[in-house]
């Protein structure tokens, strides 16, 4: 709504076509509208990490029973 509907997918485009993806390290991400950056510390910390698998396992509790 902010930003103009052609850039709506170059991010998606970016990161399935792009050469430059194939060398991104497990500390960086694809963001809007194509550009890869470090993520936050606080995500890569083990503390972050173990925050992530908890999530991600909360998530795959709580829709098993739409499977």
């Amino acid at each position: 709504m902010l930003h103009p509907m052609v850039l709506g997918a170059y991010t998606e485009l970016f990161a399935g076509l792009s050469p430059d993806v194939v060398g991104i390290k497990e500390n960086e991400w694809v963001v809007p509208w194509g550009r890869i950056v470090k993520l936050r510390d606080d995500y890569w910390s083990e503390k972050g990490v173990e925050n992530g698998k908890a999530f991600w396992e909360w998530c795959e509790k709580e829709v098993e029973r739409f499977a």
